[in-house]
């Protein structure tokens, strides 16, 4: 993976997303990228600067193919899923009285 990595951050985008891994934690966005060649890209920036990172996914589908790319991409990084969240937080204003 080192020589997949390396060309990967030889592309002046890509080198961008490993310096801004390099700095302290911060929320970032990566957009322009899709599938295998965005998941590819995470990969080289976390292994070239390497620290806790969550990804959140829209779905089953994406967080699978995530799960299936940086287990292959970073065989020596151990990759959890954690637990989906089903549940609302609100005050509705009267929902403690009755309906008549």
């Amino acid at each position: 993976m080192n020589t997949l990595f390396s060309l990967l951050r030889d592309d002046p985008a890509l080198r961008q997303l490993t310096e801004v891994f390099a700095q302290p934690a911060a929320q970032t966005m990566l957009h322009g990228a899709a599938g295998a060649l965005k998941h590819a890209a995470v990969a080289a920036a976390y292994d070239a600067a390497p620290r806790p990172l969550a990804i959140v996914t829209a779905g089953r589908d994406a967080l699978r193919a995530w799960q299936e790319d940086l287990t292959a991409l970073l065989p020596e990084v151990d990759v959890y899923e954690l637990p989906e969240l089903d549940r609302i937080d609100f005050a509705a204003p009267g929902a403690a009285k009755g309906l008549e």
